[in-house]
């Protein structure tokens, strides 16, 4: 890594690191935490600092890009982690940096498994251990097609242990929002009835309670907790995503055997599983039929082996941060890809479905992607493949399972001067364009773009624009090469 040093400040120029994808010329990525455990859900406090579940019933905290070693907290004796139960996701309190609230999606034990809303306390790096239940779905339902041999504990089990869903976010509106599973009950169509809460959306007040507005609270036929449902129709929805300047919530809604889908969610709607799969027929290249009243999905692709084809939908987000044609795209990304080393992240236009674009290749099982409210960089988790249970495969799982940043350029702190003219000085002298800039963008604390300007030439002197003002800003250069 090269350094270039001004006064007491020293830009580095990732040029020389080693990548574990490809992207396009200008992005960096670097991983910045390993020795996760099956990492299965992430969200980002106002301050950048990025909290962690993993799926055993530990929340793990990513801070100034170090992954530190003690957890937030650890409620395992609670956590019923068999196959893909356990925690699945987390959520921050919109006024986390005021009350520190962390939401938790997961599964518990006692008295019987079943999935579970809960809050803790965050003060500093460390959530106090009490508990706030505030909402218990039903007991696992029996799945379709009797017994099943566990896989990350022993023995077996006729509850359901795959499609737990787990997607959970905030809204614009101040609601949470619980992507919950069909929990194998294909056969039924339980995801197309109004009657159970799976394969479906649910809408919470952040106390637990179900708001009136709700679109199936008056309706008669739709009692008790059912009236939490917002939309339906869904198999897995494993992660959710909502774009800040509509308030749209996406989900990632991972598919059978053909065919994966990401979704545009609506109040009320129903999204076709398991009659369709996707925007197709379930296992069928046929198109999902329109007199049903289906909503299609805002993207479908095909499972296989390839940078347009996967296995398993993870949902991403929105960022401002990088490139003029990224800006306003909906990020997202794949599992499994079968494995191969295929696996990527591509960027859609929200809006119809369009401008569909591979952004990164070789990025392997990815289960969570969000990006920094403070930099608008990208970071992503990755869960490794391993033979056993997360109990006996637990050293596999510690070499796979990390956290990466990916970034447009290179990241730092300037403090601006108050020099007339607004030149950026340090020590005596002005900014003056390294080796191997070709551009400059600037930042508020709070990630908002400020001034970019490119074209830079080496030795090129820099003065900050008039009208900006005092304080401290954030700055990326850009890199004429990776």
């Amino acid at each position: 890594m090269r350094g270039f040093s001004f006064g007491t400040l020293t830009l580095a120029i990732l040029s020389q690191m080693s990548f574990a994808a490809t992207y396009p010329p200008g992005f960096v990525e670097k991983q910045v935490g390993a020795g996760l455990i099956s990492p299965a859900g992430m969200d980002f406090a106002p301050d950048g600092r990025l909290f962690i579940g993993q799926q055993k019933g530990q929340i793990r905290l990513v801070k100034n890009d170090t992954l530190l070693t003690a957890p937030v907290i650890n409620f395992q004796s609670k956590v019923d982690y068999n196959t893909e139960r356990g925690v699945t996701g987390i959520a921050l309190d919109p006024n986390f940096a005021t009350n520190g609230y962390i939401y938790v999606y997961y599964t518990a034990k006692a008295p019987t498994s079943h999935n579970r809303l809960s809050r803790f306390t965050v003060t500093g790096d460390v959530a106090d251990t009490t508990e706030t239940i505030l909402f218990d779905l039903p007991t696992l339902p029996t799945r379709d097609g009797g017994t099943f041999t566990s896989i990350n504990v022993s023995g077996t089990t006729t509850l359901a242990v795959w499609h737990m869903g787990g997607g959970l976010v905030f809204g614009n509106d101040g609601k949470i929002y619980i992507a919950v599973g069909e929990h194998e009950v294909t056969t039924s169509q339980a995801a197309q009835k109004l009657s159970n809460l799976w394969g479906k959306v649910l809408r919470l007040n952040p106390d637990g309670s179900i708001p009136t507005d709700n679109p199936f609270y008056t309706r008669d036929t739709v009692t008790g907790q059912n009236k939490a449902i917002w939309a339906y129709g869904f198999r897995n929805p494993f992660t959710m995503a909502v774009q800040k300047s509509t308030g749209k919530l996406f989900i990632g809604n991972v598919g059978d055997g053909t065919w994966e889908d990401q979704d545009t969610v609506s109040v009320g709607k129903n999204y076709g599983w398991p009659v369709c799969e996707g925007s197709h027929m379930r296992g069928s290249t046929n198109n999902c039929p329109t007199s049903n009243n289906f909503v299609l999905p805002l993207i479908t692709y095909r499972h296989g082996t390839t940078t347009a084809t996967g296995n398993c939908a993870i949902a991403g987000g929105f960022t401002n941060s990088f490139r003029a044609q990224d800006t306003g795209k909906y990020f997202y990304a794949d599992f499994t890809n079968n494995n191969t080393t295929t696996g990527w992240i591509r960027r859609v236009d929200p809006l119809n479905g369009a401008d569909t674009a591979t952004f990164a290749t070789g990025v392997l099982d990815i289960t969570g992607l969000k990006f920094s409210p403070t930099t608008g960089n990208m970071y992503y988790i990755t869960r490794g493949y391993a033979t056993g249970t997360i109990d006996t495969a637990s050293a596999t799982f510690l070499t796979k399972s990390k956290v990466y940043r990916v970034s447009y350029g290179t990241v730092g702190i300037l403090q601006q001067s108050k020099n007339p003219g607004w030149v950026i000085n340090f020590g005596a002298s002005s900014l003056t364009v390294p080796e191997g800039v070709v551009g400059l963008t600037l930042f508020d604390l709070s990630g908002r773009k400020v001034w970019e300007v490119g074209n830079l030439k080496v030795g090129e002197r820099l003065s900050l624009p008039t009208g900006l003002n005092h304080g401290m800003l954030q700055f990326r250069w850009l890199s004429s090469s990776k």
